[in-house]
């Protein structure tokens, strides 16, 4: 099969963005999602700070729901991506998609289906740059998983090849299938890159025996109509979320990592969820442990989920690329400024910030362990193993360069 470069630029990603921007055409974004915004900030209550980063997230938003507008359709399911960095295509600007408290390690990739649906998808390792991890799902509409696939699971041709069938039979002989059901709703496709230096995510395509129709060709009335609904559901989901997870406990204050193997939850993954409220001159200090776990991550978004400019700031630190502790924990410092230590993770100027901290790939061994304490930075001794040894940061445009590889 083809190699796209970057990753994320295929056929399915540039047709889905093509009839995207088709719906929204002269208008602007905040204008098509003026009907959500008033909405969304009464929602949220933001103080003036939080107001400020409003509009840049309502347009990566609303681009995401009119994006799942253009792929809604399970009779003509494509293959779109969602976190890919702001660029242009056929001389239109199309939003960064990096919403919805993700994860920068992440990569996501939806097809929809239905009860009916049958597909074949390819695949490819690229030689030396395998993800960390993946989670293929089979999803129900209420986002429950009915079957996954780990990168362990997917029987590799020896080019790194991989053929992955959907369909409502049984699986029979082909070691990569999901089987649908009446109930089944979407494939979400999840890659874990944990060194964006050196980790891609898999190449994935459709195999179609006849060609797309031009985007320019599907009707638009219908879309327009749904496109409000698309926008509506992505930002309530993204409410939800931050209310009842991110906001739900006192600033500042984290459980240990819950594990929950049922319903909407990943079993492979571990969660510990709050916000984080600072003064100009507190840091929080996180110590964390892998347990069974291959990765581990700190990543702050704002109160709308987002995380203002992507490249800009170091918002989200992994263990992959961080320094350990002699002991193999972690510790994190999360601040307004950086303390001259490695693990920095950079909150935003208004001190606040919503926490997901998250440990993928679990098994059935140790669990993991967090603490998380807030003191004034200039009382933090850290680890001597994490005091850097003056100059800046160089980590910081590594990841970026990373990034940019990944995310493009």
């Amino acid at each position: 099969m083809p190699i796209s470069q970057p990753p994320l630029d295929t056929s399915d990603q540039r047709w889905v963005e093509r009839l995207a921007l088709r719906i929204l055409g002269d208008r602007s974004l905040a204008v098509v999602g003026q009907s959500v915004a008033q909405h969304w900030i009464a929602q949220i209550e933001p103080d003036e700070a939080q107001l400020r980063q409003f509009e840049l997230e309502l347009e990566r938003a609303v681009f995401c729901g009119l994006l799942n507008t253009a792929n809604a359709d399970p009779g003509r399911p494509l293959m779109h991506a969602f976190g890919r960095l702001g660029h242009e295509i056929d001389g239109k600007t199309v939003p960064a998609t990096r919403t919805a408290h993700t994860n920068l390690d992440y990569v996501y990739r939806f097809v929809p289906l239905h009860g009916a649906s049958s597909l074949h998808i390819r695949g490819r390792v690229r030689d030396g740059q395998a993800p960390l991890a993946i989670e293929y799902a089979l999803l129900t509409a209420g986002q429950v998983y009915q079957k996954t696939l780990a990168l362990a699971d997917l029987a590799l041709s020896s080019d790194g090849t991989f053929d992955i069938y959907v369909d409502g039979e049984e699986a029979g002989d082909r070691q990569n299938h999901f089987q649908v059901d009446q109930d089944s709703y979407q494939l979400l496709l999840r890659d874990v890159i944990g060194d964006p230096r050196s980790q891609m995510p898999l190449d994935l395509e459709i195999v179609r025996t006849e060609p797309l129709p031009d985007p320019t060709s599907i009707e638009l009335p219908a879309l327009d109509a749904a496109a409000e609904t698309h926008i509506r559901k992505h930002v309530d989901d993204l409410i939800f979320t931050t209310r009842n997870f991110a906001m739900a406990g006192p600033a500042n204050q984290f459980g240990d990592p819950a594990i929950n193997k049922t319903g909407i939850y990943s079993a492979s993954q571990a969660y510990s969820i709050g916000h984080v409220r600072l003064d100009r001159d507190e840091v929080m200090i996180i110590t964390l442990t892998l347990g069974s776990a291959a990765y581990a991550t700190v990543p702050l978004t704002n109160i709308w989920g987002g995380v203002g400019e992507i490249l800009a700031v170091r918002s989200n630190v992994s263990t992959p690329l961080a320094t350990p502790n002699c002991d193999g924990s972690f510790t994190f410092v999360i601040g307004l400024t950086d303390p001259g230590t490695y693990n920095w993770v950079e909150i935003g100027p208004d001190g606040t910030g919503c926490l997901f901290m998250r440990w993928v790939g679990l098994t059935d061994g140790v669990a993991p362990e967090m603490s998380a304490s807030i003191m004034n930075q200039e009382d933090w001794r850290p680890p001597a193993e994490l005091i850097r040894n003056g100059g800046p940061d160089g980590a910081k445009q590594l990841r970026r360069e990373g990034y940019c590889r990944v995310m493009a």
